[in-house]
């Protein structure tokens, strides 16, 4: 988590500092260098710092509420760190959104457009709904953006990745994702000649986050516990 340097009272009001992750957020990292997504194991090694925040958040009886790749910060010395209550920032609003985008739903709003189905509408924030999050922030980072121009189109192409198995080979909105991917060095071997553009460890881990039971969701540590993590080191 991205931890507070210093408590201090200024003209009665009571301030905050937290530590400064000068290269801003995942979300505008990918904006900016990886339009078209992360490699898996990138996308991995971020999620863990994810897990490891959730499961000291969860682990105090808290939730975060906000998951997503907007909310997941960068140094310059390449550590990654969840965002959490105060520290949380919405880079999106700082930008115009460009004209193209317009009819597509707000990545900085994606915690409300595209909540677990039994917080969808404002219900209170789950420890369930932050893994539901998680998933969706997988498939954040792997296609670059998410472009949906509703809630039900966004559920529908949920319900297609739960009843293929599979995750889509194009990239949304256009594009092909595999292409860029398979251009990449840190893909294995074994996923190109499948001509898959994840792993299969990836994707059952994507559809354990989007359960649509909030039971039967992985929590942070059993993931963080699983062969995909923890083969990182």
């Amino acid at each position: 988590l991205v931890k507070m340097k210093d408590r201090f009272v200024s003209d009665s009001i009571f301030c905050v500092a937290y530590e400064h992750m000068d290269r801003g957020s995942i979300r505008r990292r990918m904006r900016k260098r990886f339009p078209n997504g992360l490699p898996e194991k990138a996308i991995l090694f971020t999620l863990r710092s994810v897990l490891q925040g959730l499961r000291a958040i969860h682990r105090a009886g808290l939730v975060h509420g906000e998951v997503n790749a907007g909310h997941v910060f960068m140094s310059s010395s390449l550590e990654i760190k969840l965002g959490f209550a105060a520290t949380v920032h919405d880079e999106d609003d700082d930008e115009p959104i460009p004209e193209s985008s317009s009819s597509y739903l707000r990545a900085a709003e994606i915690c409300e457009w595209a909540a677990a189905p039994e917080l969808y509408g404002g219900s209170r924030a789950t420890q369930g709904g932050d893994m539901w999050m998680v998933g969706v922030a997988a498939l954040e980072m792997g296609y670059g953006r998410l472009e949906f121009g509703s809630r039900d189109e966004f559920m529908e192409w949920v319900e297609r990745i739960r009843r293929k198995g599979k995750l889509p080979k194009d990239e949304i909105g256009g594009g092909k994702k595999c292409e860029v991917l398979m251009m990449l060095a840190m893909m294995k071997k074994e996923v190109k000649r499948r001509g898959r553009c994840f792993s299969r460890e990836f994707v059952d881990m994507v559809m354990t986050c989007l359960a649509a039971e909030a039971g039967e969701r992985s929590t942070a540590t059993e993931l963080l516990r699983s062969d995909l993590f923890g083969k990182l080191d």
